[in-house]
């Protein structure tokens, strides 16, 4: 699953506005009542929120933990913070330490400390008392978001030298150009 860095940004707007977040009506409002549920959506706009500051890939993301060194995890101890990837995770099989955007560090700095041990990501599911979701099924339901409110959420094969984008303007395949005008008009 691709998501582009536009769609993701729009999709962080419409988690800003208050029109599409509090009315009852609104696109945004049904999409997170009756994709994700009303307990966990403080866990989806966390989980989204960070994908979006951190620019990471989703399986990377649900491997992302406060205090496992054998995982993804972070260094705030030098001067700058730090993701540290360990070596059975790196293609050179060295484990290496890369700079975090700072967006993204103060995003986890704002978490309380008492809440940063295990998983830093862990979207709910919606029914209560199901186990950690799998990357698989985040994939599903972050996509079923993004269909809902409109979201570009993927691209398809390249077809007579454009790129065709599945959309929800009109119900079909458009083009990059089609597709940005489309977005422009669900961003007014």
């Amino acid at each position: 699953m691709a998501l582009d860095h536009r769609s993701l940004r729009w999709f962080a707007a419409c988690l800003r506005r208050p029109a599409a977040r509090d009315l009852p009506s609104s696109r945004a409002h049904i999409a997170w009542r009756t994709i994700i549920g009303e307990h966990a959506e403080a866990s989806w706009r966390h989980y989204l929120w960070g994908l979006w500051w951190s620019g990471l890939r989703l399986t990377e993301s649900m491997e992302l933990y406060w205090d496992r060194l054998d995982k993804l995890s972070f260094d705030f101890a030098g001067e700058f913070p730090l993701l540290r990837v360990p070596d059975h995770m790196d293609k050179g099989k060295i484990t290496r330490c890369v700079p975090l955007a700072r967006e993204f560090a103060e995003f986890l700095l704002g978490t309380p400390l008492e809440k940063r041990c295990g998983a830093i990501f862990n979207p709910k599911a919606k029914r209560v008392g199901e186990p950690r979701l799998q990357p698989q099924r985040v994939g599903e339901m972050v996509r079923e978001i993004g269909r809902a409110t409109g979201i570009v959420v993927g691209y398809s094969v390249w077809a007579s030298r454009s790129i065709r984008v599945p959309t929800i303007c009109a119900g079909r395949s458009r083009t990059v150009g089609q597709t940005a005008s489309c977005l422009r008009s669900y961003s007014r």
